[in-house]
């Protein structure tokens, strides 16, 4: 039904997952443009991450409602030569019992 399909973090993907995609895109609607972007991570100037354990807190829709593992602070942090992220949650404690123990 769009006029204009809008395709997204194409520098997260494979060539292999683009190809797929723009297959299925094209069966669904052939006539509709497609536009293509990119969503390039970036960090703040700041201390390097090279070499360091890091703790990345992640939000936003992607993650909290759609069942995404990592996002842009995972992918900034491996970008950056992070060594390892830290899981917190051996450490987490809390009164309520609410804290997330999903992996």
């Amino acid at each position: 039904m769009a006029d204009v399909l809008l395709v997204n973090k194409v520098d997260s993907a494979s060539a292999e997952q683009l190809r797929v995609l723009m297959v299925d895109v094209a069966a669904a609607n052939p006539s509709a443009i497609v536009v293509r972007t990119a969503s390039p991570v970036s960090l703040p100037d700041g201390p390097s991450l090279a070499g360091k354990a890091v703790l990345v807190v992640e939000d936003g829709p992607t993650l909290t409602h759609g069942g995404m593992a990592w996002g842009a602070g995972t992918v900034a942090a491996q970008q950056c030569g992070a060594r390892e992220q830290v899981d917190p949650r051996p450490w987490a404690r809390s009164r309520r019992r609410c804290v997330d123990t999903r992996t």
